[in-house]
């Protein structure tokens, strides 16, 4: 999930299929998550993903300042 929605993911930077806000899946493990949306500064954390549970990554961007 990003605030605002539709930045574009990438996972252990590898891109995603869709844009934020949406659902998938990844293999188990600690994963490093980008989210990119033009005008704003990227925002990068870990989660760790567990085996047939649901996790959630949250971001917030930051206008990019002028």
């Amino acid at each position: 999930m990003s605030i605002p929605a539709g930045a574009v993911i990438k996972v252990d930077g590898k891109p995603w299929d869709k844009p934020t806000n949406t659902e998938g899946w990844t293999h188990a493990g600690t994963r490093t998550i980008t989210l990119s949306l033009n005008g704003y500064e990227d925002f990068e954390g870990k989660k760790t993903v567990v085996a047939a549970r649901i996790v959630e990554f949250k971001g917030m961007l930051v206008k990019k300042k002028r």
